[in-house]
């Protein structure tokens, strides 16, 4: 049905999901493009941006064929062209933790301890464990 068809249910679940309190809400990049949704989660939540270059970005996507909005004929072309039109909205976000090549899980601590010291300003840091 296209890509409108999509942002509009998307924006709807996001809507349904924020007002059932709080949780951790992992949206793709172009529902943050919607003013409508960007207004809810700064109204409801707290917004990361997970930075990643061009270059991360292309080796992760790579990975997946079902990438709608990469099915052109120069897909790297296609995510600069995204990622100059985004980058000046991604930037309103309220925290920017830098997406990389590590283990997930230490972008989830700084993400938690950026989560941390916006909530809890002076508040002690606690250590991270994972258990095995």
């Amino acid at each position: 049905h296209g890509e409108d068809y999509f942002r509009d249910g998307e924006a709807r679940v996001i809507a349904r999901l924020l007002a059932n309190g709080p949780c951790v809400l992992a949206t793709g990049g172009g529902a943050f493009m919607r003013a409508e949704t960007r207004d809810r989660i700064r109204d409801k939540a707290i917004s990361i941006w997970l930075k990643a270059d061009a270059d991360t970005i292309m080796k992760r996507v790579r990975r997946r064929a079902d990438r709608p909005l990469l099915q052109t004929a120069d897909p790297e072309a296609t995510v600069n062209r995204l990622l100059s039109e985004r980058e000046p909205v991604y930037q309103t976000a309220d925290l920017t933790i830098g997406s990389r090549d590590v283990p997930h899980d230490r972008v989830v601590d700084e993400c938690i301890d950026a989560l941390r010291a916006r909530l809890c300003a002076g508040a002690p840091a606690t250590q991270h464990t994972t258990d095995g």
